[in-house]
């Protein structure tokens, strides 16, 4: 999550806090600060919870397709999940301690959920659409109408009936695969709704539910990952370096891109695709033909 300067900097003279302090940025930050919660992290719960089929590593499963994925993952990104369609893959993944569950399938929607005392009071949601290769999307799209799961709503009363902050949760179908105690995407909402959402952690006297349901989305949002095939012989520092040089000005200079995420070699990443930029837009058309243009300078680079 990055918190915008401008918001840090008004929260810091009117309330005399550093946000920073507060919010955690990461899953590594809200590990730290939430211990109290920190089960949510297991995804072997989050299954369980569901009744989702799952066993950990190597145990062999009954029927196929699966997907093998850490336990816990505080990188994000998919971190070495794969799917496994049959008994020689899964003999290929025998020396881990993960686990693995049911392959789910429907829609792959992000959740951010915003608490107050155990109560949702404000719910904004991104639809992922799937790359080809597992784990990986093409982009994110705000999805303006949508109804919470219902066992969100459950998970919530059930589990976090004390808790004030933000919640992340990923589903697939109706069925949660990961939680997370951050901001996922909402980050990227007008700064109206992020002042209210931080604010959330700090002003216990405002009545942020009214205060949110005051304001409107009028705009589209698309969140435009740029990708990069990769082997072990790639030089992910050089072609970083690369990017700096080439990129990094013209998506600054770019007026269609509402702001960027510029990943470092030592981000995570799912499978071999390296996730570099993540283009925010309110034109899709726009992010995508500046995504093509980079993607292919990559291919074209000898590394």
């Amino acid at each position: 999550m990055t918190i915008k300067s401008e918001l840090r900097e008004e929260i810091l003279q009117n309330y005399n806090i550093d946000i920073n302090d507060l919010i955690p940025k990461n899953d590594l930050e809200a590990w730290t600060m939430y211990p109290e919660y920190n089960f949510l992290y297991n995804k072997m719960f989050i299954c369980k919870y569901q009744n989702i089929i799952h066993y950990p590593m190597p145990i062999y499963p009954d029927k196929y397709p699966i997907v093998i994925k850490p336990i816990i993952n505080l990188m994000g990104m998919g971190l070495n999940a794969v799917k496994i369609n049959n008994d020689k893959e899964f003999n290929q993944h025998l020396n881990n301690n993960h686990f693995w569950c049911e392959y789910l399938k429907g829609e792959h929607l992000s959740w951010d959920i915003i608490i107050r005392n155990g109560h949702i009071i404000f719910i904004s949601c991104f639809k992922g659409y799937k790359n080809k290769i597992f784990g990986a999307f093409n982009y994110w799209k705000l999805i303006k109408n949508f109804k919470l799961p219902n066992i969100i709503n459950k998970f919530v009363k059930t589990h976090l009936s004390d808790y004030t902050g933000c919640l992340n949760v990923e589903t697939i179908g109706n069925n949660m695969i990961e939680c997370h105690l951050r901001i996922g995407d909402a980050d990227q909402l007008p700064k109206d709704y992020l002042r209210l959402i931080y604010l959330n952690y700090i002003d216990k006297k405002i009545d942020i539910k009214l205060e949110i349901s005051k304001l409107k989305l009028n705009r589209e949002i698309y969140l435009i990952p740029v990708w990069q095939k990769i082997n072990e012989s790639h030089n992910l520092d050089k072609i970083y370096e690369y990017l700096i040089e080439k990129w990094e000005d013209k998506i600054i200079n770019n007026d269609k891109i509402k702001m960027y995420y510029f990943d470092k070699p030592g981000h995570a990443y799912p499978s071999n695709l390296k996730r570099w930029f993540l283009l925010v837009v309110h034109e899709y058309k726009k992010g995508y033909q500046l995504k093509k243009l980079i993607e292919k300078d990559l291919e074209n680079n000898y590394w």
